[in-house]
């Protein structure tokens, strides 16, 4: 499965990514795969992705709103991961359906391979970081040079957070951040820049910090912690 700003032209995902969960993030994907479905196997497209929701495109309805089917999801290796989902909301579009689906996922190891695909998707787009998902993450971080200031943590992505703190700090000042990750291993440590501050109502100020190009390791890192807290 690849990760890509292409959609087929019949289906306007602006509209059809209104699905029934307003908090959901979906990841822009492009996969022709397969549904089983009461009336047989049916070719649909993955074009987007979340931990608890896929919207797909098909050029005839799968079902009716809460019915199963069992969709085939590329993983890695080549192989398919069979995860079966309930149709939400079914509807017509150009030369087709746009069909969002919510997953029903009782087994944990099929979650595991769910998850690890979103982390590596999140982690693919070095050149659409301003399309990542922003996620909330209510925890407390460290930052400064010597990682002794502390701040609230509101939303993360892969291109950047927001933090409320106590003091002012000037834009484009380049700060460390080090963030806790939900598994218990080690901390991620961040290096960004101030893009913004405002008023907080809880006293002090959000401060937008925009990250510096993050290598590999620390992507990937990001990428599964992002994709953890899209699960929760």
């Amino acid at each position: 499965m690849r990760s890509t700003a292409h959609m087929p032209p019949a289906l306007d995902l602006a509209a059809a990514a209104r699905g029934p969960k307003l908090r959901d993030r979906r990841i822009e994907v492009s996969a022709i795969t397969r549904a089983r479905t009461d009336d047989g196997e049916r070719a649909v497209r993955i074009v987007g992705l979340s931990a608890r929701t896929a919207l797909l495109y098909a050029p005839e309805p799968l079902g009716w709103p809460s019915q199963c089917i069992d969709l085939d999801v590329p993983v890695l290796g080549g192989r398919d991961l069979s995860v079966m989902a309930g149709i939400a909301r079914s509807e017509r579009c150009r030369d087709g359906y746009a069909i969002t689906v919510e997953f029903v996922i009782a087994d944990t190891d099929v979650r595991h391979q769910l998850n690890e695909l979103l982390a590596l998707l999140l982690a693919g787009e070095p050149d659409a970081d301003g399309r990542q998902p922003r996620v909330v993450y209510d925890v407390v971080v460290a930052y400064g040079p010597t990682g002794a200031g502390r701040a609230h943590l509101q939303e993360i992505s892969l291109a950047g957070l927001s933090m409320r703190v106590a003091e002012r700090m000037p834009h484009d000042l380049a700060v460390d951040v080090t963030v806790p990750t939900l598994r218990g291993g080690a901390p991620i440590a961040l290096t960004g820049r101030v893009a913004g501050q405002r008023l907080s109502a809880e006293g002090g100020y959000i401060t937008a910090i925009d990250f510096e190009p993050l290598d590999g390791s620390r992507r990937r890192a990001l990428g599964a912690l992002v994709a953890d807290l899209m699960c929760r």
